[in-house]
């Protein structure tokens, strides 16, 4: 096997014992809790006081047809703006992994449910800062 080929062998295995390793501390968050994704809920008091990090998994529950989950960040996610290159989530049951550390946000974008407060913007932290479990 040559060099290139060794490089990218190592570095595919690494990843694969590290994401496995790092599985076993992978949280999921019903956003909202007993609520869900719904109007009436402050996403900003829901999120304080938890650490979440890349791998985590949010779990957007709501009755279809009445809300859905879009990403949206920067000032897509400040001014309710549904940027038309991402996807509209409408399952009622959106499961989705923080596949990176930084800034995550969420509208709502029917009506004006983002306007209203159906929004949400959580950090993720990198797993390399993430206490290990003892």
């Amino acid at each position: 096997m040559d060099n290139k080929k060794l490089s990218i062998f190592i570095l595919v295995a690494t990843t694969l014992v590290v994401h496995t390793l790092a599985g076993d501390d992978v949280k999921t968050y019903v956003v909202g809790d007993d609520k869900g994704w719904t109007l009436g809920v402050d996403y900003e008091d829901w999120a304080k006081g938890k650490t979440f990090y890349e791998g985590d998994i949010l779990v957007f529950k709501y009755t279809p047809g009445e809300y859905n989950m879009i990403f949206a960040n920067g000032d897509f996610l400040t001014d309710c703006k549904i940027c038309p290159a991402n996807k509209v989530h409408d399952s009622g049951n959106d499961e989705i992994t923080l596949g990176r550390a930084g800034w995550h946000g969420f509208i709502c974008g029917i009506a004006d449910h983002c306007k209203q407060g159906m929004k949400l913007k959580i950090e993720a932290l990198s797993t390399d800062v993430k206490p290990k479990a003892v």
